[in-house]
């Protein structure tokens, strides 16, 4: 049995391909210290548990819920020294958390993490190659992945949100009489890491002024607080080219395929964002900033596009996005899968 101490998408994945290679998995559907309740209920049981995964670490607003996490852990850390459960770290984002509110206390928490962890794993082979500046053990590393998209159902809000898009295409064709459009999707959740509410009113912009194409983007998401995001949400709302929609729902994006050209995502961290997989699995190629780790992976994997920085590179670079071979694509995805990672922390875990 292995236990994760959150509960999202990717453990649902993972946990669904060690259940179809044997392995038995539980998480924590509650509030964070309840974890303790559901490990000591198993080892009351008398139940094999061969590990404990730790994940994300971010801080709460409040200092003392923050605390109360950390003690959770230092508890959870000795059961599992006590009865010899290995300590594996999935690090999602290598060099800092997503929400960090309480510095010292976040740092504290990811060094006891890292010291106390049997097995630390990053979520591309390609961050390994930062480990040593980001102060990790290279003994303890290793590399686990994602899968692909699992297939949604059709519903409503995708069914609706293909006929905005379409609608929103042809408004522009019309508008600037131009069919030769170039449509982006940028599906995002409000976290300032999330650089692209920042850079993408400039993209868009540069992009129509120095190719010789028509360049759109449908941002779908709300924008993280703060009076720099603000900023440029009321850019954005004056950008013809730049359709928001402000909410957040599950975005189907393989229904919407045929309409889009490109996936945009901007993250200033060291982390694997899950567009990579999304993009690589709809056939698009996915561009990005020259900040965090992002780059690094699509350049080595050939998955997409740097943005350039220099204004007379936007021509060549538009023209990239429209003959990119989506066989990378195919490739990336045939050394990565949801079973593959299962195998990995079932060996790490025996």
């Amino acid at each position: 049995m292995i236990i994760f101490n959150n509960n999202d998408f990717k453990y649902k994945n993972w946990s669904k391909a060690l259940a179809e290679v044997g392995c038995e998995t539980i998480t924590n559907k509650k509030i964070y210290p309840y974890i303790l309740v559901l490990l000591f209920q198993h080892i009351i049981k008398g139940k094999t548990i061969n590990a404990y995964v730790f994940r994300y670490l971010n801080d709460r607003k409040s200092f003392f819920k923050t605390l109360i996490n950390f003690l959770t852990d230092i508890f959870i850390i000795l059961i599992c020294k006590l009865k010899k459960i290995k300590i594996i770290w999935i690090a999602h984002n290598l060099n800092k958390e997503s929400q960090v509110y309480h510095k010292l206390l976040n740092f504290l928490r990811r060094r006891v993490i890292i010291l106390f962890s049997n097995k630390i794993l990053v979520t591309d082979p390609l961050l390994i190659n930062f480990i040593e500046e980001n102060n990790l053990d290279k003994k303890k590393i290793d590399w686990l992945c994602f899968g692909k998209p699992i297939k949604q159902k059709i519903n409503l809000k995708n069914e609706n949100l293909l006929k905005k898009i379409i609608n929103y295409k042809n408004s522009l064709k019309k508008e600037f009489k131009n069919d030769n459009l170039i449509l982006g999707l940028c599906v995002t959740s409000s976290l300032p890491k999330f650089y692209h509410f920042l850079y993408l009113n400039k993209l868009i912009n540069n992009l129509n002024k120095y190719s010789n194409k028509q360049f759109s983007l449908i941002l779908i998401g709300k924008f993280p607080k703060g009076k720099k995001f603000s900023l440029e949400k009321d850019k954005i709302k004056n950008n013809k080219n730049i359709l928001h929609l402000d909410e957040n729902f599950n975005v189907n994006e393989d229904y919407i395929k045929s309409e889009i050209d490109f996936i945009y995502r901007s993250v200033n961290d060291f982390s694997v964002s899950f567009s990579v997989y999304v993009s690589a699995f709809i056939g698009k190629p996915i561009i990005t900033d020259n900040i965090g780790f992002l780059p690094y992976m699509i350049k080595k994997y050939k998955l997409g596009y740097i943005i350039p920085e220099n204004k007379n590179n936007f021509k060549s670079f538009a023209e990239k996005i429209k003959n990119w071979d989506s066989t990378y694509a195919q490739l990336f995805l045939s050394k990565r899968s949801w079973k593959i990672a299962a195998k990995k922390l079932i060996s790490i875990s025996s």
